[in-house]
């Protein structure tokens, strides 16, 4: 059955508190019992974190961009008690990680394209803090973090709170207010970003690298986004599903619209 690949069983872990604590709340460290199972950071304070992070995990795998797989945690009855709510999810700990520095990407075309992918997912995912990424031991980039993400960072107590029709409600005028919102706009400044970072002459010098996981994302196709809902109908409310689904085709819209638009003005 696919979902074996996107989800875990927490009773296959074993639990230890981090010490740091953010927008996530208590974080965990997850030890597995078999060696053949990944080691995880553990979210599970903020409802939406768990959704957000697991597909902007797996949207960013079917993009070739370098992130921690996240699995959907199947949580165990008499482990529940270790979990502040339902929605749980396992972030693949990365050993070895070193602070990334923007030196790092002298003479390296890897660490660049790497980089545009990065800047091109957080506009991609609507990611609302600042873009997080580290230098794995390989030598490659990945980015950290991306519980605000999807425009839904502030529903986290309405997920919990509110009946199904309530929530339907919402996600219908949180997706009408998506729409609306101004694409280009966020992806000029990314583009900008990362024109001053390469020390490119021109803002269009760095569109290839930048624009190439936008241009994936078109043909990512409706069935493996479903792929991915299946996952979260099974702990999730039916309109976080939906919503998720009516955002990608709504971003791919989007993005049809930038490059056009692009296009149009060289």
């Amino acid at each position: 059955m696919f979902m074996s690949q996107y989800t875990l069983s927490t009773a296959e872990y074993r639990f230890s508190q981090m010490k740091r604590v953010g927008f996530s709340g208590q974080l965990y460290i997850a030890e597995p019992r078999k060696n053949n199972l990944p080691k995880l950071i553990i979210k599970h304070a903020d409802p939406a974190s768990a959704c957000n992070e697991f597909m902007a995990s797996r949207l960013a795998e079917l993009l070739h961009i370098p992130v921690p797989r996240a699995y959907i945690m199947d949580v165990e009855p008499a482990q529940k008690r270790l979990f502040q709510t339902p929605y749980v999810v396992g972030c693949e700990y990365i050993e070895g990680l070193r602070s990334f520095a923007k030196g790092d990407l002298q003479n390296s075309n890897v660490l660049q394209q790497e980089y545009a992918d990065l800047y091109a997912l957080a506009v991609m995912v609507e990611q609302e803090d600042i873009t997080q990424m580290s230098i794995t031991p390989e030598g490659h980039l990945i980015g950290i973090d991306f519980s605000e993400t999807f425009f839904l960072s502030d529903m986290h107590h309405l997920i919990l709170s509110l009946s199904e029709d309530s929530l339907e409600d919402l996600i219908g005028r949180r997706l009408r207010n998506y729409l609306e919102k101004n694409f280009s706009l966020w992806a000029n400044a990314g583009a900008k970003v990362l024109a001053d970072h390469f020390g490119a002459g021109d803002v269009s010098d760095i569109h290839p690298p930048y624009l190439r996981s936008m241009k994936a994302l078109l043909s990512i196709t409706k069935e493996q986004i479903e792929e991915l809902t299946d996952v979260l109908a099974e702990v999730y409310p039916m309109a976080i599903v939906v919503y998720f689904e009516e955002y990608i085709e709504i971003l791919k819209k989007k993005i049809t619209a930038y490059i056009s638009g692009l296009s149009n003005n060289i």
